[in-house]
């Protein structure tokens, strides 16, 4: 999906309400979703959040995302700082970079659903001073991989997202549903902390589809990976292959497609850029789909 598409969703947000909401169909008795989602703008040279919620009841997010676009300087200028759901809040808070001259807007989205009996876990590691470093957080026996996203502590314009995906431990069914992968990137001098977070269903079914782009050197590369059939998404994530301190997340988030109506549920979007003058990446986008 265009920027300029989410540029129209975050005015109706701004012109209408607080936030906006695109209901999935579902009957009663099945699990049921929406995505909701909230923007601000970042200052120059700063770092900044946004976070949206599911609300009150039994709704909970299984999935969310977001990120930063710059109109007048583009991807390089804005990266994915962190991306994770809000502990005990049932939300999704999402941090951006914006080291332009200019303002840069942001936005985040969560997956709100009821129906499904999740879990979160996590897993931390040091992350050094001027270093990229990963780790998976698995899911619990029993459970699916729905969504997830990737923490770093500190607030400096260096620390970025590399890769914030579903993950397969390597059992026999070859799937990505055993937990969350994630990497982040430190051009900082002072070492900080980085987590992964995974949101697990116990029940429901769930496809993992994916579309990959070349990201090549000094470039920008998009993935779009649609959900099938009547499936809808409930999270997704992005890869990008041989992940450094050169390559970075813009943004990761749900898309709408050309499917007749306006709920934000037909797969995932992923853009991210290459600041390196040599070597190529490849970039994969994921969404997991939850199948009727």
């Amino acid at each position: 999906m265009s920027w300029q598409k989410i540029v129209l969703l975050v005015l109706a947000v701004v012109l209408g309400a607080a936030g906006a909401t695109a209901l999935a169909s579902g009957s009663s008795k099945a699990p049921q979703s929406f995505v909701t989602f909230q923007s601000t703008n970042i200052s120059p040279e700063t770092q900044a959040s946004v976070s949206e919620g599911c609300g009150g009841g039994t709704l909970e997010p299984t999935g969310g995302g977001g990120g930063a676009k710059s109109d007048q300087f583009g991807a390089f200028s804005v990266s994915l700082a962190t991306s994770v759901p809000v502990v005990g809040q049932n939300a999704w808070r999402v941090w951006a970079n914006n080291r332009g001259p200019n303002s840069a807007s942001m936005i985040a989205f969560v997956v709100c659903t009821s129906g499904y009996d999740l879990r979160q876990r996590f897993a931390e590691v040091n992350l050094p001073a001027h270093s990229s470093k990963a780790t998976p957080a698995r899911c619990p026996a029993g459970t699916s991989a729905v969504g997830g996203g990737v923490y770093i502590s500190g607030s400096t314009l260096d620390l970025v997202v590399s890769t914030s995906k579903p993950w397969d431990s390597g059992d026999r069914d070859s799937k990505p549903n055993d937990g969350w992968f994630g990497r982040a990137n430190n051009g900082s001098g002072t070492d900080q902390v980085m987590e992964t977070w995974a949101v697990c269903s116990k029940n429901g079914r769930f496809a993992y589809v994916h579309d990959s782009s070349k990201l090549a050197p000094r470039g920008e590369a998009l993935a779009q990976a649609q959900c099938p059939g009547k499936s809808q998404v409930v999270g997704g994530g992005t890869q990008i292959s041989k992940a450094g301190l050169k390559t970075e997340i813009t943004y990761t988030q749900p898309y709408d497609g050309p499917d007749g109506d306006l709920a934000i549920d037909d797969g995932w979007v992923s853009d991210a850029t290459n600041h390196a003058s040599r070597g190529a990446h490849t970039l994969t986008g994921w969404a997991v789909c939850a199948v009727t």
